[in-house]
């Protein structure tokens, strides 16, 4: 068993679990937008993000893939953490405005409206899609990058 504090309070997990997961167990929500229990977690959306205090110093880390460790210390729910998840949703707004999931987070973090100039677009490319098709063996689409705009290609 790993020991460590989650919010001031001391907790264990199992070798090999990360953050998210023993959060999870101990009713600590942090939201996620690529996280899906059937898929190794990526941290592409960084809405997980959650503070690290390894003894020395404090650091921002994503908490669906982060290993624990005996000793660490993770704050779920810090002024920064909210600061820095208001920013990405932020972003993530601005990028694709009619996803209903980001109109509910924007609320939930006091965005009105972004300050970042709006696109029209419907894929936040948190990879899920990516990652579960080629999870399924077919490998058929991939996210890709062009000079102009970032897509998903079938």
């Amino acid at each position: 068993m790993i020991t460590f504090k989650l919010n001031g309070k001391t907790v264990q997990g199992d070798n090999g679990q990360y953050i998210l997961q023993v959060a999870e167990k101990y009713g600590v929500d942090i939201p996620t937008l690529c996280h899906h229990k059937a898929l190794e977690p990526a941290g592409m959306c960084r809405i997980c993000t959650v503070e690290l205090f390894d003894g020395r110093r404090t650091r921002f880390v994503t908490a669906c893939n982060y290993p624990i460790w005996d000793g660490m210390e993770v704050t779920t729910d810090s002024e920064t953490v909210h600061h820095g998840r208001k920013l990405i949703v932020e972003m993530l707004l601005s990028r694709c405005p009619e996803v209903p999931l980001l109109q509910q987070l924007a609320k939930e973090y006091g965005i009105e409206k972004p300050r970042f100039e709006k696109e029209e677009d419907t894929c936040i490319l948190c990879g899920m899609c990516t990652r579960v098709c080629e999870k399924m063996g077919a490998s058929a689409i991939t996210l890709t990058a062009s000079d102009s705009t970032d897509s998903i290609r079938i």
